[in-house]
């Protein structure tokens, strides 16, 4: 097969840009979509909570012991709520939706509104819905038709606006930077400005108790302002708190303050002016909001859902705490199941026999600390900070812990190959030999700190180093030894086939010298780059298997390349919708993407998969003449490919482009009429893109 030139390259990427969300090639066949907490609201009986990309609802009657009634899945995480009788009104990032509520063991989705920024505030009037959006305005939606929700109006504010609340026709909006805002809905499709009060800091919450508006503020803490005489507002009292307060609920007399990442504190508001402090409750991840509900309260962080007893609020007690799944941050297949580890420190074994419908089948709470996970020969390596610790998973659902190992600094990375497990520390890297993994044999120690990747092939182990590709000959594991030592400026992944590593760089050119090289390692003490590719791209981590190169694009998404030939060709692209974060796993041209919200499983659709043996795709093809002068044949590896082959050749410098269709047996494309010059051939098999390459005419 011809190899596709610099220039080719340089066009592929150019197509990725354009591609934005289109995806190419592959399709979502199924989503874990458990993550971090998001909110929680009550409404009559019930709890709903945001989960990950799922809204769970719970009936609290013996809240020691919440039941999950329900729960419906989303395309979004939700961030607010508001209720009207059986129905829910919800937003998220980037949708809104309307949910059917009268049977809480099946909430329905009945409709939906695309957001052009994040919501983080909701509010219900006059038959309108009330959007606080992030870094836009305050969105007003008609929502008489539950079925059709459509846009009233758009106030723009370009404010960050982090709340708001609506009380007798006023609006409050809390900003960043802005202070707060008061609009006039007395024409509730028409908000009129009618004060702004400025405040260094910024202003997170706001809510109103009768003549009184309670705000947090992020330098000043809870500020008591008298409403009484608007357009006119009064400082009553500025109280500090322990931390940044992010969210305020009011019952009665008890105002909850939720804090940036200490839990939520009560106060005492029975004199309104002067909030008087009595319990706290610490929950150390970021903290959502809090909701007051008799004598309990509902928190959510983003690692802990809680219901807390607030009947004696100087002694706040814990009643039941779910931990969540948390930010996903790594992927590891291993034998039908997928081991995720989240930022929360829960590693979740989650089945994917069948991948669109996983199922969670275990839970480790690895702790709080840096983590870092590797399955191989089912064991399981997870680490807290420098401790490392070994479970038995040759059962997933059932994880039998079996040793711990220690490291001279926190654990950068794991690799257990055979007998021998490396791991490695900011300082050294440490051989263990794991024969009998009761009583690990050290091996050495060796000064070769901070990498952040390691693969084994053959005897040499390839170590992604901060700026450097570093290969270790440790064919004598009691004495290693460094064959080659390669500057690539920043890399952060890498991924070796046959005599090829393709490492990638998460910096820009600029800096990185390259998003994507191609080094030849046939010769490991004697590595030089075949290619190496300045695309402005941010690339974080890359897979290989088979003929397919899998990699993670930050905030964009996976990109799937063609490596038949020494050159990658883009072949398959998917973009980003929740956020991709984490190092993905890729088994039988399935992927699976570590996001915000649990994780996305991804099929490449140039090839396929049948029992869970991986099968090549048949289509490929040869292009040649090239250069040529009149036409271009086509060598198929089928000869009767099922379905139709169409093309499309475009100038790379100038206007010209020709395209047309090949009939049945047919494999030639005519070049007439079009100037000499460079061109982008793409070749597609019913609409789908099985090559892409650079040709010249002549």
């Amino acid at each position: 097969m011809k190899k596709v030139s610099f220039i080719l390259f340089i066009c592929v990427f150019y197509l990725a840009s354009a591609f934005g969300q289109e995806n190419l090639n592959t399709t979502r066949i199924g989503v874990w979509p458990y993550g971090p907490g998001n909110a929680v609201a009550t409404h009559e009986d019930n709890v709903f909570l945001s989960y990950g990309r799922a809204i769970r609802i719970y009936e609290y009657t013996l809240p020691e012991q919440p039941q999950l009634l329900g729960e419906v899945f989303m395309e979004d995480m939700i961030r607010v709520f508001a209720f009207d009788n059986n129905t829910a009104f919800v937003a998220g990032y980037n949708h809104f939706y309307i949910l059917d509520i009268s049977n809480t063991a099946q909430p329905e989705i009945i409709s939906s509104f695309n957001l052009q920024s994040r919501a983080n505030a909701i509010c219900l009037n006059s038959g309108y819905v009330y959007l606080a959006l992030n870094s836009a305005g305050i969105l007003i939606l008609d929502v008489s038709d539950l079925y059709n929700p459509a846009m009233a109006a758009f106030y723009q504010n370009d404010q960050v606006n982090y709340d708001m609340v609506i009380d007798n026709d006023v609006a409050w909006i809390a900003s960043g930077y802005e202070g707060l805002t008061a609009y006039d809905l007395s024409n509730p499709i028409s908000p009129v400005p009618i004060l702004t009060y400025n405040e260094s800091g910024s202003m997170r919450s706001v809510e109103v108790a009768g003549s009184l508006l309670y705000a947090t503020n992020s330098y000043s803490g809870i500020m008591v302002f008298d409403i009484s005489s608007l357009p006119q507002m009064q400082l009553l009292s500025n109280t500090p708190t322990l931390s940044e307060g992010t969210e305020l609920y009011i019952q009665g007399d008890l105002l909850a303050v939720s804090l940036l990442h200490e839990g939520f504190c009560l106060y005492d508001i029975s004199e309104p002016a002067t909030p008087d402090s009595l319990g706290w409750f610490h929950d150390e991840w970021p903290n959502r909001n809090t909701i007051l509900k008799d004598d309990l309260a509902f928190h959510c962080s983003g690692g802990n859902f809680s219901i807390v007893d607030i009947s004696n609020p100087y002694e706040i007690n814990p009643k039941a705490q779910i931990v969540l799944s948390g930010i996903a941050q790594y992927a590891h297949y291993w034998e039908n199941h997928v081991f995720i580890d989240s930022y929360n420190g829960s590693i979740m074994a989650v089945d994917v026999t069948d991948p669109k419908q996983p199922v969670k089948v275990a839970q480790i709470d690895a702790g709080k600390g840096h983590h870092t996970i590797h399955v191989n020969d089912d064991l399981l390596f997870t680490n807290n900070y420098h401790w490392l610790h070994v479970y038995d998973v040759s059962v997933p659902s059932e994880p039998v812990y079996l040793n711990t190992l220690e490291a001279t600094t926190t654990i950068t990375c794991v690799l257990k190959h055979n007998h021998l497990l490396f791991v490695n520390d900011y300082d050294n890297l440490q051989v263990f030999d794991i024969s009998d993994i009761y009583n690990p044999v050290p091996l050495g120690v060796y000064p070769y700190g901070s990498i952040e990747e390691i693969t084994a092939v053959g005897s040499y182990l390839y170590c992604v180093e901060s700026v450097y590709l570093k290969i270790i000959d440790f064919s004598d594991p009691s004495s290693l030894n460094v064959v080659s030592s390669t500057l690539c400026m920043t890399i952060s992944s890498i991924a070796i086939k046959d005599t090829l590593a393709y490492v990638v760089c998460s910096n820009y050119p600029q800096t990185s010298g390259g998003s994507l090289k191609v080094f030849n390692i046939k010769d490991p003490g004697n590595v030089f780059i075949e290619t190496s590719r300045d695309q402005g791209r941010q690339f974080e981590y890359v897979e290989i298997e088979g003929d397919y190169l899998y990699i993670i694009e930050r905030n964009v998404g996976l990109q799937i390349y063609d490596t038949q030939d020494i050159y990658p060709v883009l072949s398959g692209f998917y973009g980003n919708y929740i956020y991709i974060v984490g190092k993905p796993a890729t088994a039988n041209g399935i992927s699976y993407l570590p996001a915000w919200a649990g994780f996305d499983i991804i099929q490449n659709d140039l090839i396929s998969s049948s029992e869970n043996i991986f099968i090549e795709r048949s289509e490929r093809l040869n292009l040649f003449p090239n250069p040529a002068a009149d036409v271009i044949n086509i060598e198929l590896e089928t000869d009767n490919p099922a379905g139709a082959i169409t093309w499309e050749i475009v100038q790379i410098i100038g206007t010209s482009s020709k395209s047309g269709k090949l009939a049945a047996g047919q494999r030639q494309i005519n070049l007439d009429g079009l100037p000499i010059g460079v061109y982008v051939l793409t070749v597609k098999l019913n609409g789908r893109t099985i090559k892409i390459e650079k040709v010249v005419k002549q």
